[in-house]
Order: structure tokens, then C-alpha cells, then sequence
């Protein structure tokens, strides 16, 4: 009587961990980067934040992005850290003279959010803002801290870009009011050649 016992409750024992649903394993980030110190660069001939109502530019050139970005294999979606380098590279549709910096934060931390396996492209999101415009006439005052979401990555042609941005700063004298979405062009080509992905895809 007791082997039937034991046997019947090693069964149900069995029975009750098959019917437990099994908990998927968090997917594994990997960052490979042919150079030794671990960094990148990225460079944008030409970056453009057109507003929202499509009737002002600023044009940037030569603008560029480095920092570390090193090879790794975890879980954790953390895969580089963004610096931009500050420049007067910039004109707006009316010729004026801009600036393009970081605002307070120096860096920005670059965290994935999805994986598209099949066009090896991954979604990066900015932890913080790092792009501000500022105008540099005497007679035009706009000064402009934008926030990008979302930015990808492509493994094929290795370029970082994004698309859109928001306005987080208010001036009543700015073509870029708080809360407004321009639009926001630059292919950033990153060199070495990092190839992002995750397993499982």
C-alpha cells in the first residue's frame, strides 16, 4: 500500500511541474565591435530639424557621434554610450548661423528595444536627450533641447539614425515650441562596423 502510495504521488508530482508553464529565459544581447579600445565613431554629413509645420530648417554638416560601445554577450540591453561633439556647422533657412551641442548631460546611454532579424535592424532608444540647437545671431534668440525616439541600427550598412524628435524646451521666440515634433534627418555611419544582435531573435 505505501509503494502505491509513493507512486501515485510522484505521478501527481510530475503531472503538477508538467502543467506549470515554464518561464521563456530573457534574450542575450550581443555587441560585436572589431576595435580594440571598444569605441566607435559616427559621422552624419548632413543632419536636418525641420518644424513641425514644415516651414523652417536648420541644416547641420559633418556631425559626429562617439563614444564606447564595446563587444559583449548578457541580457542586459545596455549596448554603448552616445557623445556628441559640438559644432557651428549650422545655417538656418534664412542663413543664420546655429549651434549644435549636448545639452547638461554629457553622454547619452543607448539601450535596445527590439530586434528585427530579418533586416538585422535594432531599435535603440536615448536614455537622455544629447542634441540642443541654439541660434548664434544677435537678432534671432531660439534655443531648442530635442529628445529623438526612436533610433535604429542596421547591421548591413551599419548606419545609426532617427527620424523624429520632440521639443522639450519652451521659447515664445522659437520656430521648435515645446511639445512640437519635427522632423529630424541623419544617417550617422559608424565605423568600425558593430553588428548588433539577439538570441533569440
Amino acid at each position: 500500500m505505501r509503494t502505491t502510495r509513493a507512486v501515485i504521488a510522484t505521478a501527481a508530482f510530475a503531472l503538477a511541474l508538467a502543467a506549470t508553464p515554464a518561464h521563456a529565459a530573457e534574450p542575450v544581447w550581443k555587441v560585436a565591435n572589431p576595435a580594440a579600445d571598444g569605441k566607435f565613431k559616427a559621422v552624419a554629413p548632413t543632419l536636418t530639424v525641420t518644424s513641425q509645420s514644415g516651414t523652417f530648417t536648420v541644416t547641420c554638416s559633418n556631425v559626429t557621434l562617439s563614444g564606447p560601445m564595446a563587444s559583449k554577450s548578457d541580457t542586459s540591453t545596455f549596448v554603448g554610450t552616445a557623445v556628441l561633439q559640438p559644432t557651428d556647422q549650422c545655417t538656418d533657412s534664412a542663413g543664420r548661423p546655429w549651434r549644435l551641442f549636448s545639452p547638461s548631460f554629457s553622454f547619452s546611454q543607448l539601450n535596445a528595444k527590439g530586434y528585427d532579424q530579418a533586416t538585422g535592424r535594432t531599435t535603440v532608444e536615448a536614455a537622455v536627450p544629447f542634441f540642443s540647437l541654439a541660434s548664434r545671431a544677435s537678432d534671432f534668440a531660439c534655443s531648442v533641447i530635442l529628445q529623438n525616439r526612436p533610433w535604429t541600427y542596421t547591421n548591413a550598412t551599419s548606419v545609426l539614425k532617427t527620424t523624429t524628435a520632440e521639443s522639450i524646451t519652451d521659447s515664445d521666440k522659437c520656430q521648435f515650441p515645446k511639445g512640437s515634433t519635427p522632423t529630424f534627418a541623419a544617417d550617422f555611419k559608424v565605423t568600425p562596423a558593430v553588428k548588433i544582435t539577439r538570441i533569440p531573435a
